[in-house]
């Protein structure tokens, strides 16, 4: 094809959820661009042509590319929350709380996270031998207002402008 072209659709291109689907694009496409040149490379059938050729690449292709894939490597602040929930949390297990589950921490969690909507619906999560520890997405639009049924409201940690991650555990009196 003469032209690749990238569709990312999203109702606010500010969160860090968007951003971060459209830097993996990127890696995608730098990754395959990298291949490409090589296989090309390879391909020719002298070796001054390949020297060239190599020499082409090295001076106008691969500072293009990598200046499209370094920024992908930053932490994302879905990546620094993620983070400090497992330093003080462990492994888990988690599950999302509330109206705004996010698959990014699920990704970053290495894990699948059950999602409750309500707080009635945590009582059957007591019930498990280790109860899993609560992740809830909240904002100044749509805070999260109770900790839900046997939990208690651990941690808040800010991760962008107007959002946080609210950490909540069994209660005392609830775990085992």
């Amino acid at each position: 094809p003469g032209a690749t072209a990238i569709v990312i659709a999203s109702k606010s291109f500010a969160t860090g959820e968007t951003m971060a689907n459209a830097r993996a694009a990127i890696d995608w496409i730098a990754a395959v661009s990298v291949a490409m040149f090589a296989v090309a490379v390879f391909m020719l059938r002298r070796p001054a042509s390949r020297v060239f050729a190599g020499m082409f690449g090295t001076v106008l292709i691969v500072p293009m590319v990598v200046s499209a894939w370094a920024p992908s490597l930053e932490v994302t602040p879905a990546q620094r929350a993620v983070t400090e929930i497992r330093r003080q949390f462990g492994g888990g297990p988690y599950a999302f709380f509330g109206p705004t589950p996010s698959p990014l921490y699920s990704f970053y969690l290495r894990q699948e996270l059950d999602w409750i909507e309500t707080p009635d619906a945590t009582a059957a999560l007591l019930s498990r031998p280790t109860p899993p520890v609560l992740i809830g997405i909240a904002s100044v639009k749509r805070p999260i207002t109770e900790p839900p049924f046997g939990y208690e409201q651990v941690k808040t940690i800010p991760y962008e402008d107007d959002k946080v991650a609210v950490v909540f555990r069994a209660a005392t009196t609830q775990r085992r």
